[in-house]
């Protein structure tokens, strides 16, 4: 699996840069010396809206049985059953001395010891490639391939299970597989080497976290593979935490071994994952860039004590993880009502937070990449929904944004007319002030009233049209359907 499973220097960027260093040791310099977090640490209270996602697990436990304890393991198919060579005894200290590290830098103990299956290289390639990617719309492959399409960010539906494969592929580097909860380890000589080591304290810290904080781990698991912003904003926080302990093992190690280790990593990168579009890029590199400076900040605030709070109050947003102002003062996530369609030979297939991260990487593939910033930074909260005509293959994307003022709702809608102007190829039919309309084969409208911007994008014009209509955007069905005229 991509992302909580493997660490992605791949990507482009190798991960403990001299900076990132420097921030987790200036972070480490200002925290406070005692164990109690100081004024500056999480608060606990929760909002009154939302419980914590610890209660929401027990809740659901209570209710259906769906968390699987510590202790229960879970069988493979023969397929995945690894075939495992076994280490040396320089292997095996090496391994006793990592796992004590990660406990050190964490705060934590292992609650047991982490089932570890030492693999030779080529069959970690081949394990990871058996596991399916998480990339946005995997969960819905047909649909999601679909909405990305008529989105602008690839050029014609493809396979997206295919790509996403193909845009993590790596070779043969250490993962965690949550599902089985297990760390697959590529042996390739008699000792790790630098880089073995430092890549085996990034999963060895997502091992440690799923024993410590099951109940964040089954939530990402949950909702991974769609295309809302939770999945985003909670591996924002469990690959950062990842990030920060790497990085801290890092800065231990002498001048030579972190040469090598910059070196391999960079090696190492994908230089496949250049040629994806800047959209799916913005949001992969998203959990080890901006989830990396999140988790500094936290550690800085109040050590190991505010990471520990932080998994037991988890970011629902990635808002909160771009500002961690946010997320500590413990701004609530703003709800906005789905929006009522009814499409006849549609369903509502996928929906929800569509986040600032998401409007980020949308309009950042599109326009300069300062302008997508400044015009996501205003987002409040959103609401989108997809509807896919399963015997058409037609799909339809509705959005409802919220901004902090009218002025930002401006500049928000501005962004979002531009970026469909050099995303979609469609002549503009409307042009008021407050209603941008495009009409062709296919079909977008942006409304803007005061801090609110509504956007339809449709594959099919008149489709399109009438959902705008229901939106309020247009006059129900102002253009009724002529006899005769294919949908």
């Amino acid at each position: 699996m991509a992302g909580l499973l493997a660490i992605q220097p791949r990507l482009g960027r190798a991960l403990p840069t001299l900076l990132l260093v420097a921030l987790v040791v200036s972070a480490c310099s200002a925290r406070p010396n005692s164990g109690s977090a100081g004024q500056d640490s999480l608060s606990t209270e929760a909002t009154s809206t939302e419980a914590t996602i610890s209660n929401e697990i027990e809740r659901r436990a209570e209710a259906d049985g769906s968390v699987v304890s510590l202790n229960e393991q879970v069988d493979r198919p023969q397929e995945m059953v690894p075939l495992t060579v076994t280490p040396g005894s320089a292997v095996l200290a090496q391994l006793d001395d990592l796992l004590a590290v990660t406990e050190r830098l964490r705060g934590h103990p292992f609650l047991e010891t982490p089932s570890v299956r030492f693999v030779l290289p080529d069959e970690a390639t081949r394990l990871r490639a058996l596991k399916p990617p998480l990339g946005p719309g995997t969960a819905e492959p047909n649909v999601g391939a679909a909405i990305l399409d008529v989105l602008g960010v690839f050029e014609g539906r493809i396979d997206l299970a295919a790509f996403y494969k193909d845009f993590y592929a790596s070779d043969s580097a250490a993962f965690y597989d949550i599902e089985y909860r297990e760390l697959i380890v590529p042996l390739a000589g008699a000792v790790l080497s630098p880089y073995d080591r430092w890549a085996l304290v990034h999963e060895l810290t997502h091992a440690l976290m799923h024993q410590n904080f099951p109940a964040t781990a089954a939530v990402y698991l949950e909702s991974a593979g769609g295309m809302s912003d939770l999945p985003n904003a909670l591996l924002g926080l469990i690959e950062g935490e990842a990030v920060l302990i790497q990085t801290l093992f890092f800065a231990e190690q002498n001048l030579d071994d972190r040469v090598a280790i910059i070196e391999e990593a960079n090696r190492r990168i994908n230089r496949g994952s250049r040629d994806a579009p800047q959209f799916v890029k913005t949001i992969a590199r998203f959990p080890y860039g901006v989830g990396g400076d999140f988790v500094v900040d936290l550690f800085g605030r109040g050590g190991t004590e505010a990471l520990d709070q932080a998994f037991s109050n988890p970011p629902w947003e990635t808002r909160q993880v771009y500002n961690p102002g946010a997320y500590v003062s413990l701004d609530r996530v703003a709800e906005i009502e789905t929006p009522t369609v009814r499409l006849p030979g549609y369903e509502s297939r996928l929906g929800g937070v569509w986040g600032e991260l998401g409007w980020r990487a949308l309009l950042g593939q599109f326009l300069n990449g300062g302008r997508a910033q400044e015009a996501a930074r205003g987002w409040v909260a959103d609401r989108f929904e997809v509807f896919w005509n399963p015997t058409r293959g037609h799909v339809v994307f509705i959005a409802v944004i919220r901004t902090d003022s009218p002025r930002e709702g401006s500049e928000l809608a501005s962004a979002v007319i531009s970026y469909i102007d050099a995303a979609l190829g469609m002549q503009r039919r409307l042009n008021s002030q407050d209603l941008q309309e495009w009409l062709e084969v296919g079909y977008a409208a942006v409304h803007r009233q005061a801090s609110t911007v509504r956007l339809v994008v449709a594959s099919n014009a008149l489709d399109g049209r009438q959902t705008a209509g229901q939106l309020g955007i247009l006059p129900t069905d102002p253009y009724p359907r002529p006899t005769g005229v294919p949908r």
